[in-house]
């Protein structure tokens, strides 16, 4: 899937009359279908990784940051952010990394999805207790139209342990995208185009009016066709590189889902690895667990064999001695009646 939205360090005044926070979506009286919302973030999860890429410092992500354009979404690298927003190693203060804006991602997604804030509280340490210990429902309790395979995303993107999340927003990225290609979205913003005109047509209607500016007035360069000149136009008055012709970005989506599958398959060889590991182990602990317990078994045994020798030999030893005892006074007895007899016979 090809995108047009290009991350950049936008200007909060100019980017706000030719598009529209994600942020002012989520708020909105009617709903961005779930597919096209997932357009948005996917796009969103590449261009955050290109602002990496790029080695362009992206503070935590939130829908403020995400800016939605008839063409594709925009980076605000100057929006505000938001403690709801921040990962649990964020907020226990511990480093990140890309995980840490996969999760932001996240809580994003879930939010654009189910229309409600996540993480919320009366204070700063609420919203952290949240974070760090809310239980977090999937966003189809919310909504019903949100697939289980959405579900499966937000899910593993929330996840608290770092390592059981995406390892980039680019890997995101592609698991977003084959959502949309199984569902058979269309490669155009054509849907997110006619949102934005019905729930915000004062600024989509400026960005039509500029668009019909004669060439060389100062606003935009011509084009090669009308699409691509309206798409120069919002990139150029958001203070972006004007975007190319979305054909010539082929290659290089190409390239980045390329990319995200062998990141993707890094990751799933790694987690084999460590999954094998574990399960040797764990096979080593339980060999040494029954080996002392045979041990343990066999030395019981042998005890008891002991025992019972000696019970045995002791109980033959009493009996000797009693048989003995008993053959002794019978000859005593005998001693005396024969010599009682002798006497009485004198």
């Amino acid at each position: 899937m090809s995108t047009t939205g290009e991350a950049g360090r936008l200007s909060s005044g100019a980017v706000s009359s030719t598009s529209v926070s994600l942020d002012a979506v989520i708020d909105a009286p009617r709903r961005l279908d779930e597919l096209s919302t997932t357009r948005v973030i996917c796009e969103a999860a590449e261009a955050i990784h290109k602002a990496q890429k790029g080695g362009q410092p992206v503070a935590t992500v939130s829908p403020r940051m995400i800016r939605v354009t008839r063409e594709g979404i925009a980076l605000d690298l100057m929006a505000p952010t938001s403690l709801a927003y921040h990962a649990p190693e964020k907020v226990e203060g511990k480093p990140g990394d890309r995980r840490t804006d996969v999760f932001s991602l996240g809580v994003v997604l879930w939010e654009a999805l189910a229309h409600e804030r996540l993480f919320d509280g009366a204070n700063d340490d609420a919203i952290k207790q949240a974070i760090l210990t809310k239980n977090v429902p999937a966003p189809s309790e919310y909504n019903a139209n949100v697939p289980a395979e959405l579900d499966a995303i937000v899910k593993k993107a929330l996840a608290r342990d770092p390592g059981e999340r995406f390892p980039s927003t680019k890997v995101m990225a592609a698991e977003l995208s084959t959502i949309l290609d199984d569902a058979g979205y269309p490669d155009s913003h054509e849907e997110i185009e006619k949102y934005l005109a019905a729930e915000f047509p004062a600024g989509v209607l400026l960005a039509s009016k500029l668009a019909a500016t004669p060439a060389g007035s100062g606003a935009i360069k011509a084009a090669g066709s009308a699409s691509i000149a309206k798409a120069q136009l919002n990139q150029t008055v958001l203070g972006m590189a004007p975007i190319r012709d979305p054909s010539l970005d082929k290659a290089a989506a190409d390239k980045l889902a390329a990319e995200a599958a062998a990141e993707k398959a890094a990751a799933e060889k790694a987690a084999a690895e460590k999954a094998a590991a574990d399960k040797a182990a764990a096979d080593k602990l339980a060999a040494e667990k029954a080996a002392v317990e045979k041990a343990a078994a066999e030395k019981a045994a042998a005890e008891k064999a002991a025992a019972e020798k000696a019970a045995a030999e002791k109980a033959a030893a009493e009996k000797a001695a009693a048989e003995k005892a008993a053959a002794e006074k019978a000859a005593a007895e005998k001693a005396a009646a024969e010599k009682a007899a002798a006497e009485k016979a004198a």
